[in-house]
This record gives C-alpha cells, structure tokens and sequence, in this order.
C-alpha cells in the first residue's frame, strides 16, 4: 500500500495546482 500511496501524493498536488492556476487564468481573463 505504501508503494502505490507514494506516486498518489504529487499527482494529486499537481492536480490541484493545475486547478488553481486555471481558475486564476479564468479569473484574470
């Protein structure tokens, strides 16, 4: 479990960040 939780942690950072950075571009636009 511990092997398959490791790569989880930054995709869903990542995922996050990406969704972040789209509501900023949408709300500058």
């Amino acid at each position: 479990m511990g092997r398959f939780s490791f790569p989880y942690i930054p995709v869903s950072i990542l995922l996050t960040y990406l969704s972040i950075d789209n509501i900023v571009l949408t709300h500058t636009l």
